[in-house]
């Protein structure tokens, strides 16, 4: 799975836009992210200013994989 396939099911599915940071930038509010960064793929939870529970992907199936099953359990991150 891709970051664009992934973006694409959880839209699909009524994810609240903002409670996934796909960008490289630092979030600003709370947020689950998936971030590139030097090689990998960092998935975490940023609140208060900090990454919470670092998962680092080699690959982006893994990570992708990974953040949807996070979310999937997390229902306030979707539209009721």
């Amino acid at each position: 799975m891709t970051t664009d396939e992934l973006k694409t099911i959880l839209l699909e599915r009524g994810i609240r836009k903002d409670a996934v940071n796909f960008n490289d930038s630092t979030p600003m509010t709370e947020q689950y992210c998936m971030i590139k960064d030097h090689g990998g793929w960092d998935i975490f939870y940023f609140e208060r200013g900090h990454r919470n529970e670092i998962q680092r992907f080699l690959d982006e199936d893994s990570a992708c994989l990974f953040l949807l099953s996070i979310l999937e359990k997390d229902r306030t991150v979707w539209f009721k």
